[in-house]
């Protein structure tokens, strides 16, 4: 059956990553284990990871559920035992970098008062 809807939700935390992916189909991974004749969904997984991955070539690339899969990458910042940062790196990071990579998320952690100011002054939050 092909689906119609397909939601998907990411959430993560300092130490992991959590990645839902539900379908109204027979599942994309389900039938990419199949197709490929692998053991496992997590295997297909990894098969989709890698991209222009398609079960049916007759009527699309598959690069339009790589490309979903890698729309964010998040990188996070920790400032643990750092106590002051400049104006011209957190200009750097956290407006030049950001703006040359859309697809990236910055996020910070363990930052003092002083660290926190600077990123907030850049950022405009």
């Amino acid at each position: 059956m092909k689906g119609k809807s397909l939601f998907s939700d990411i959430s993560y935390s300092v130490t992991k990553v959590t990645i839902w992916i539900w379908d109204d189909g027979i599942r994309i991974f389900r039938k990419i284990r199949t197709a490929l004749n692998l053991e496992i969904d997590l295997h297909a997984v990894f098969e989709l990871s890698k991209g222009k991955l398609t079960t049916d070539p007759a009527n699309h690339t598959g690069e339009g559920i790589f490309f979903t899969s890698r729309i964010y990458r998040v990188v996070i910042l920790n400032f643990k035992n750092v106590e002051i940062i400049g104006q011209a790196f957190a200009d750097e990071i956290f407006r030049v970098f950001v703006n040359k990579n859309p697809n990236t998320r910055l996020s910070y952690i363990n930052t003092n008062e002083q660290v926190k100011k600077m990123i907030l002054r850049i950022t405009g939050r």
